[in-house]
């Protein structure tokens, strides 16, 4: 086996590798680098992560990966890691070259530079609030943003581009980055340099008046804010730096010209030299702006490192070559599920976007998961949910949003169940929107059986009688009616398509269980009226609607106005029960097709009447009984048997007398969503909607019908 100690000297000067047996391990390569500078890590949570050094625990050996793919055949070597005054986090260590993708790694680095990146376990983490300001690594952040209050460091990962950009990879004797902050001592040779950069950052802050505090990455941004670099910035303070008697070459100035002609040509030439070289920089950063569409981290660096537009060319090119090889996604920090967010926080998210009451949405998901909603998750795309998704279930999905990442959402336990539970919300919300008539008019039942159920109505058939003088009471007793009624399941499938995945169209997904929750009321009135229509046979061998259940109005005088609507309301008040007493219920609805609606409102709510051939006392007596005219089009629908513009009903109150009953299963009075397994054929994914629900009539005496002229 391989044994990594430290070389003793006061440094940390990088590994010796100790031979095990006659093996000599020539192949390790030696690596050193800033796996963590310690500030914001942008890695795809809603807002950014900042991991506490202190709080950071240290394996003595610990695995580097190639782009945090857990798998044997992605382990480059293995490092030891250190933390540099609590501030940041340093490695070194070997690469082992004998491997194909370890060479890689070792060729490359020796044209560009390669980031870092940590995968760690978070054991305590806290989110920081806008308003509020953090010391941490030595740096004051304002929030928002997530702090790693504790942490396992587990790997560390080769990456092309990290999501903290100050990481960087050093591969000894092959990669020399004069802008590196490796946790390495200086190489001797090295040391004039190196004091050179430092007085090179003090004459840059202080000709820019950045001040003292301002660090290298933030010096070298601003330059490329002035369109200027680090090698001008140096060449201009190498020639200030040369001694009189090494003087720089001056222009050629003419003996005849006078001292105010002398200066204007030094400044003529000065000026000239400045433009030349901000037309350079220009030029550089137009250049380096072309090669890096679609990398804005790696632009970012490059402009602010200084880069030649050479170096960022093999940069990309080997993002290129190694894009298909980086399964991974690049986050400096790989956290498993907190207590952030969870499931109920995305279907929050999905709520609020899909435009849930506020009261739903908190009665289902719960105030703390609503709350990290609305402060952290508004706005959140369908790919997002998915790749969310797939973090609370532990599993890895690739940097593009491809089909095996919705293979893999799919797969949780979580996605089909978030949609679901919103897909539900949204169908019942467009389902109590809409208005039913046969909601007004009929009762609700429960039935737990698919089975044809008879409801049995508990009637009292026995006057109060007059007590003898022996003061023996009479026994009385209660009757039955009987009425039956039996569910039927009305459904439909509908699906999340690839389409809708790729284009993260959440909307048009969303519009599917709306309509179906329209329709889903709606089909509760169509069951109801084409019964209603059809008059059926009841248990008695008689229609619904007969005279012998003296509720029926034929010829012409039952068409509507005042003097059939006095007759309608007299036979419903003759109405009687089992013993031939009158029941004493009012009519409560007056139900009219639509162009009939207009007389039904002038008769019940007017409280004059004028015109008609008999003289009568100028008042509508009809408006004192209250009825609410309510009207259908489905009443002269011609896909409804019995259909007509001029029949019209009258209904009681269901409350006082069960008209119609609509049954429900269990008492779910609304549609149901799932989440149903796709078949083959269908790419994308399956919901399905269904209702379960019966309308049958049960009691004759609450309803009056009248024909009308035809």
């Amino acid at each position: 086996m391989i044994k990594f100690i430290k070389a003793s000297g006061d440094g940390d000067n990088g590994l010796q590798f100790i031979e095990a047996g006659s093996q000599t391990y020539k192949d390790l390569t030696e690596v050193s680098g800033v796996a963590y500078s310690g500030g914001k890590l942008s890695i795809g949570w809603r807002d950014n992560v900042i991991v506490d050094i202190k709080g950071m625990e240290l394996a003595p050996q610990i695995p580097l990966l190639l782009s945090h793919w857990n798998h044997p055949d992605m382990r480059l070597g293995v490092v030891t890691a250190r933390k540099v005054d609590n501030q940041q986090l340093h490695i070194s260590g070997g690469i082992d070259t004998s491997d194909e993708k370890g060479r890689h790694i070792v060729d490359a680095g020796k044209k560009y530079e390669w980031q870092l990146s940590i995968g760690a376990d978070a054991l305590a983490s806290k989110h920081v609030p806008e308003g509020e300001t953090r010391n941490i690594n030595g740096q004051d952040f304002a929030g928002p943003f997530y702090h790693v209050i504790k942490s396992l460091l587990r790997e560390v990962s080769v990456v092309a581009v990290g999501g903290d950009v100050a990481t960087h990879l050093k591969i000894a004797a092959s990669f020399n980055n004069s802008d590196s902050i490796s946790s390495q001592s200086p190489n001797p040779q090295n040391k004039k340099d190196n004091q050179m950069e430092k007085k090179l950052l003090e004459f840059i802050r202080a000709k820019y008046s950045l001040g003292p505090d301002r660090d290298e990455l933030a010096v070298k941004a601003h330059l490329a804010t002035v369109n200027s670099s680090v090698e001008a910035e140096q060449a201009e303070m190498l020639k200030a730096a040369k001694p009189v008697n090494e003087p720089a070459a001056a222009p050629q100035i003419n003996a005849s010209l006078t001292g105010g002609d002398i200066s204007g040509v030094v400044q003529e030439s000065v000026q000239k030299a400045l433009k030349a070289a901000r037309e350079d920089e220009a030029a550089r950063i137009t250049a380096i702006n072309g090669l890096t569409e679609g990398h804005p981290e790696l632009r970012a660096k490059a402009i602010a490192a200084g880069w030649s537009k050479e170096h960022v060319g093999h940069a990309v090119e080997a993002i290129k070559a190694y894009a298909s090889t980086l399964p991974g996604a690049t986050g400096n920090i790989i956290v498993r599920s907190g207590p952030e967010i969870n499931a109920k926080a995305l279907e929050a998210s999905l709520c609020f976007q899909a435009g849930i009451k506020d009261e739903t949405i908190k009665a289902s998901c719960g105030e703390q998961a609503m709350d990290i909603a609305d402060k952290h998750l508004r706005g959140m795309a369908l790919k997002d949910v998915m790749i969310e998704a797939c973090r609370l279930d532990g599993k890895i999905v690739g940097v593009a949003f491809n089909n095996d990442t919705i293979k893999a959402a799919f797969s949780t336990v979580s996605l089909p169940g978030i949609l679901s539970n919103v897909a539900n919300k949204k169908a019942m919300q467009a389902f109590n929107a809409v208005e039913s008539i046969a909601s007004k008019l009929c009762s609700v039942g429960d039935l737990n059986n698919f089975d044809e159920a008879e409801r049995v109505r508990l009637v009292d058939v026995g006057d109060l009688e007059k007590v003898p003088a022996n003061g023996e009471l009479a026994h009385g007793s209660l009757g039955e009616d009987r009425a039956k009624n039996k569910l039927d399941t009305y459904g439909k499938l509908f699906s999340l398509t690839r389409q809708m995945m790729y284009g993260d169209k959440l909307g048009e997904f969303l519009k599917i269980p709306t309509a179906f929750g329209n329709r889903g009321k709606r089909k509760i009135d169509q069951v109801f009226f084409a019964r209603l229509l059809s008059n059926p046979v009841q248990g008695d061998s008689k229609a619904l609607f007969s005279t012998d259940h003296k509720n029926y109005i034929g010829g012409t005088t039952s068409a509507l106005g005042v003097e059939s609507l006095e007759k309608a309301l007299a036979k419903f008040m003759d109405q009687v029960d089992g013993d031939g007493q009158p029941i004493s219920v009012a009519a409560k609805f007056l139900l009219v097709p639509n162009v009939q609606y207009p007389t039904a409102q002038r008769l019940t709510m007017s409280t004059v009447l004028i015109g008609g051939d008999a003289v009568v006392p100028a008042g509508n007596i009809i408006a004192n009984y209250k009825l609410t005219p309510v009207a259908s089009p489905y009443l002269t629908n011609d896909k409804y048997t019995g259909n007509s513009d001029t029949g019209w009903y009258l209904f009681a109150d269901p409350n006082q007398v069960d008209t119609f009953e609509i049954g429900y299963f269990h008492g779910k009075t609304v549609p149901t969503v799932e989440f149903a397994e796709s078949n083959f054929s269908t790419l994308g994914m399956d919901f399905r909607v269904y209702f379960d629900f019966g309308v049958r009539e049960q009691d004759h005496r609450g309803m009056v019908f009248n024909k009308g002229k035809n």
